[in-house]
């Protein structure tokens, strides 16, 4: 048996409903050491042979590192990622901004909406975007200096944002 960086991160990934961060997998790994720590304290207190079994455990547990740095998880999070990538797996590790995550590979999209009977997701139109950035970048503003900038009506796209709960109305001029 020999340890993997790689598909411990995997079982981690895959255990977690939330994003991991490097400091997360550190921690995991600072834990375990402990852990073997007190394990072999009270085997040394127990017995002072050690079983087949036991030798084994100690040997694998001598190559788990103690300390992992920042770069090294990054370093495997980027290899599993491009190996799942060339396996063509049903899942991808995408990096956000709150850490690492599984995601399902996008070919495969569609049939899980269709599992999940939800409908397919309606993209923004020109005019929409142009909207919202005008909104997201001089908030906050009206219809009516929106309709300046942008030189024609906004009111079918300020409509489409509200319905999708892009903005919303905090008061009226």
């Amino acid at each position: 048996m020999e340890f993997e960086l790689k598909k411990v991160l995997q079982a981690l990934l895959f255990s977690s409903s939330e994003s991991l961060t490097p400091k997360d997998v550190q921690t995991v790994f600072t834990r375990y050491h402990q852990q073997v720590e007190e394990w072999t304290a009270e085997a040394g207190e127990n017995d002072t042979e050690l079983s087949g079994q036991q030798e084994l455990m100690a040997a694998l547990l001598q190559q788990v590192p103690s300390l992992l740095t920042t770069s090294q998880i990054r370093d495997a999070f980027d290899e599993l990622s491009s190996d799942l990538e060339q396996q063509d797996a049903i899942y991808r590790i995408h990096e956000g901004p709150l850490g690492y995550r599984m995601a399902l590979a996008p070919r495969y999209a569609d049939w899980v909406r269709l599992f999940r009977n939800e409908p397919r997701p309606r993209k923004l139109s020109n005019a929409a975007l142009e909207t919202l950035s005008i909104i997201a970048y001089r908030q906050p503003v009206t219809r009516v200096e929106i309709e300046a900038i942008r030189g024609v009506s906004a009111d079918s796209a300020i409509s489409r944002l509200l319905e999708k709960e892009l903005i919303h109305i905090t008061g009226r001029a």
